[in-house]
């Protein structure tokens, strides 16, 4: 049968218009539904509150909670079937990290950053100003540019990789929080917060 006459049957018959149409409805919906669908992980050992995730690929990642006190950082390589802690017991609950990379990452909490080149193997505690706040949010856009947003208006920026961070914003009688930020090149970025 040529495509001459396919067209032909398909435009006589209203059935097959019919059919063929909730075959398309049914693949788009099938399509969109699939998209939709979260699955629950929990990343064992730890029931701390999970504070921040940051994923390099789909099988690698990071996330970072705490309780009143103690902080985790957890890893895995499996896309969350499995995690392994990192670091622990800070002192200090740990509420941002990002991963430049698979080796170098930063993670940020009550007035600190720590920082790894080996994928979290290892965490230097970084220099910090003087300021009273919570990094809630940590954002690079290569191995030396980086922000960090927190409590209080908090806005920090190093240039060499976190070595040392200058405030750019802060305030000790602010009650806006930034929660998080995004930049897409040294110029040009985001913050979002609130009260």
């Amino acid at each position: 049968m040529h495509i001459n006459q396919i067209m032909h049957t398909f435009n006589k018959t209203p059935n097959m218009r019919k059919t063929f149409i909730l075959i398309i409805a049914i693949s788009i919906f099938s399509t969109l539904f699939s998209q939709n669908q979260w699955n629950q992980i929990h990343p064992y050992p730890t029931l701390k509150n999970l504070q921040d995730v940051h994923f390099n690929t789909e099988e690698e990642g990071w996330i970072t909670g705490n309780d009143e006190l103690e902080s985790s950082i957890m890893n895995t390589n499996d896309a969350g079937v499995t995690w392994e802690t990192q670091l622990s017991g800070w002192g200090t609950p740990s509420t941002s990290i990002f991963f430049i990379d698979e080796n170098e990452g930063w993670a940020g909490g009550w007035k600190c950053i720590y920082h790894t080149t080996d994928k979290g193997n290892t965490w230097v505690s970084q220099a910090m100003p003087n300021f009273n706040s919570v990094i809630k949010d940590i954002f690079f856009i290569d191995h030396n540019i980086g922000w960090a947003v927190g409590k209080r208006k908090t806005i920090l920026k190093t240039t060499d990789g976190g070595i040392s961070w200058d405030i750019i914003q802060y305030s000790t009688t602010s009650d806006t929080h930034f929660y998080g930020v995004c930049f897409y090149n040294e110029l040009v970025g985001t913050v979002v917060g609130g009260r």
